[in-house]
């Protein structure tokens, strides 16, 4: 069992860890619940050969106490370690420490197989009416090291830390010791220099992403960097970067460059390159000499110019959505190419001649897309989508009276569809799995695809786009459907969906006043997401409360193994969902669910989530033998779940604010 633990952290039930690992299918006498009990003599076992996760102690009362009379060391020393076994020690080589706990490295010295440390949070503090805010705990990233030298990896992301200890620890003790550190996360931390990496020429991977960083002449001092996040900072010259022969990973996303970027073709070595939203006066162009890269992120730049993708044999991804890019015909030599995201300007033509034609892009030439025989996702996109659906959509509730008014004969002009030539360019040698597409001029083309086609997402529609794309016939790949509208009160024609009778995964997000019966003929479904994650459109449904969707098709839905109301708080009858007898997965958070009864006859739920509804009680629900997690109500008493007789699987209790019952027991 060595090396196989995991993590040894406050979130963390590391006997879940041990039962993963030996692949027990039958929790009947292994369950985390009441663990303090040992039951049958391999929970004995269990027990004494595993780590179970020891909660920080309570913090000393008063805000005004000094560090060093906080108890956390004592109790550490004094509760848990002693008891460890030896052979107990090699397991644990992941820790994660409140950032109170300084104190504990040096009991941490005792693990002879540490290899990573994090710093967290603290969460048992909540700070009450006219009481100051403690002050932040600086992490020395030298006293660290000082104390565990064979660390590999160090994660300070997001706390206060310092630098400067590492100049001034004698070169000969980090020889003589041997320090191990590899892997360096210093994001959205107050770091500014760099200068004292120096130190640790043996990094391999470092993130300053986040941070206020504006040079990186340190790069010269570290030759072994294979990982490099310097997004979000305020480095304007990477020309040190050049130094950097074994970089495979880079991201300078979120950049302001003031010079060009062709110190990226002496990254030779580069297999994944991240520049999205980089700013620059001038065009964008790259050079590229890295014949192994396999993903390419490029959108949101000035980039004008594609012949880099003459040189990379290998890339499998590449997004250039919203970029400067005109001619596209290079990317014919992209023949490992497996998902591609782009956008057009290309529009349709109005449908009545004497209307003012607008003036359109020239043709674009997609010939390219036949050489890409590997391709398997495709996302097209519509360039300045946000103008066009501001044109188009507008909120049809009326905000003084109590109608909804129904716009089935809603249309999208041709004008902001986007002519759908490009499908038919689409290689036919390769198994296009994926679409993402816009509002599109002609679905014709679809068909052609229909053999291997099994995902349609639709950024933007109307029923007409759905009652094309049935009117083509049989597609029998196509199983999963994804759409959304936008976060108005429009209300769409579902009537179409009744041809996707072979639909087994529907995403249907953000539809609100929308007549849902048609969703009732879809009896092939196994997964529905039917959530309202848009703010706006809950604040809509509270407007109108008259209006209220009916979730009636949900009674024909048996077959369905997974559902999703997230954020319904237009659904409050838990009964429509109690001949689901397949659900396992199953999401009301948010909703108006009051009564979890009808919830009993669902067998065999593995996961629940009822967090933030009004609940106030679970026993209704008796016994649940399958389920695994569950969300609840912080005010609901979660006893009758550590039942063992009756959720003998359950491993978490969560409560908003990320605390799992079963190794806080409730307490906040």
């Amino acid at each position: 069992m060595e090396n196989v633990l995991g993590d040894l952290d406050g979130k963390t039930d590391v006997l879940r860890f041990v039962v993963g690992f030996l692949c027990f299918r039958d929790w009947q006498s292994l369950s985390s619940c009441s663990r303090s009990l040992a039951n049958s003599d391999l929970r004995r076992f269990v027990l004494s050969e595993g780590v179970l996760r020891v909660p920080p102690p309570p913090l000393a009362k008063g805000l005004n106490c000094s560090l060093e009379k906080l108890p956390t060391a004592s109790y550490y020393a004094d509760t848990f370690l002693p008891y460890m076994k030896p052979t107990l020690l090699n397991c644990i080589t992941t820790i994660k420490v409140p950032r109170t706990g300084m104190h504990l490295l040096n009991l941490l010295r005792g693990l002879p197989a540490l290899r990573s440390l994090q710093f967290w949070d603290y969460p048992y503090w909540t700070p009450t009416d006219n009481e100051p805010e403690p002050d932040e705990y600086v992490i020395n990233v030298a006293a660290v090291l000082q104390l565990l030298p064979k660390l590999e990896e160090l994660n300070v992301s997001d706390a206060d830390i310092t630098l400067s200890e590492l100049q001034h620890v004698p070169s000969n003790e980090i020889l003589s010791r041997k320090w191990y550190l590899r892997i360096l996360d210093l994001g959205e931390t107050d770091v500014i220099h760099l200068a004292p990496l120096a130190m640790l020429p043996h990094l391999q991977s470092l993130s300053v992403r986040r941070t206020n960083v504006a040079t990186l002449s340190v790069l010269e001092a570290l030759p072994e960097l294979q990982v490099l996040d310097v997004s979000e900072t305020r480095v304007v010259d990477f020309s040190a970067l050049k130094t950097l022969s074994r970089l495979e990973t880079l991201d300078i996303s979120k950049n302001w460059i003031t010079t060009d970027l062709n110190v990226l073709q002496h990254l030779t070595a580069l297999r994944s390159l991240k520049a999205t939203n980089i700013g620059a006066s001038d065009s964008l162009e790259l050079k590229l000499k890295c014949p192994e890269l396999e993903i390419l992120h490029l959108q949101n730049t000035r980039l004008t110019d594609l012949e880099f993708a003459t040189n990379l044999p290998n890339l499998t991804y590449l997004d250039i959505r919203w970029t400067h890019v005109g001619n596209r015909q290079p990317l014919a030599a992209l023949i490992s190419l497996e998902q591609l995201l782009l956008d057009t300007r290309e529009r349709g033509a109005p449908a009545d001649d004497t209307l003012e034609i607008p003036v359109l892009e020239p043709p674009v030439n997609y010939e390219w897309l036949g050489h890409l025989h590997k391709l398997k996702k495709l996302r097209m996109y519509k360039h300045n989508y946000q103008d066009d659906i501001s044109d188009i959509v507008q909120e049809d509730v009326e905000e003084r009276g109590t109608t909804v008014v129904s716009t089935r004969g809603h249309t999208i002009p041709m004008e902001h569809r986007v002519p759908s030539s490009f499908l038919k360019c689409v290689s036919r040698q390769g198994e296009v799995r994926s679409l993402e597409l816009p509002p599109l001029t002609n679905y014709a083309p679809l068909i052609l695809l229909s053999s291997t086609l099994h995902h349609l997402r639709l950024q933007q529609w109307c029923a007409e786009d759905l009652a094309q794309i049935v009117a083509l016939g049989e597609m029998p790949a196509l199983t999963r459907l994804s759409m959304s509208l936008p976060p108005t009160a429009q209300v769409m024609d579902l009537l179409p969906l009744e041809g996707f009778i072979q639909l087994t995964q529907l995403e249907l997000l953000d539809v609100l006043f929308e007549d849902l019966s048609p969703l009732g003929a879809l009896v092939n479904l196994k997964k529905l997401v039917l959530s309202l994650p848009d703010r706006k459109k809950r604040q809509i449904a509270r407007r109108h409360k008259d209006h209220q969707t009916s979730f009636e098709c949900l009674l024909q839905l048996t077959e369905l193994e997974e559902l999703s109301l997230a954020g319904r708080v237009d659904f409050k009858d838990a009964a429509l969902l109690s001949g689901m007898h397949k659900m396992r997965r199953l999401w009301l958070n948010a909703t108006k669910v009051e009564d979890a009864t009808p919830l009993a006859s669902l067998t065999r739920l593995e996961m629940l989530d009822l967090g933030l509804t009004p609940l106030t009680t679970l026993e209704g629900i008796p016994k649940l033998l399958e389920l695994q997690s569950i969300w609840i109500p912080q005010a609901v008493d979660c006893k009758v779940l550590r039942d063992l007789t009756n959720f003998p699987r359950v491993h978490s209790i969560w409560h908003p604010d990320d605390y799992n019952c079963l190794w806080t027991d409730h307490k906040f």
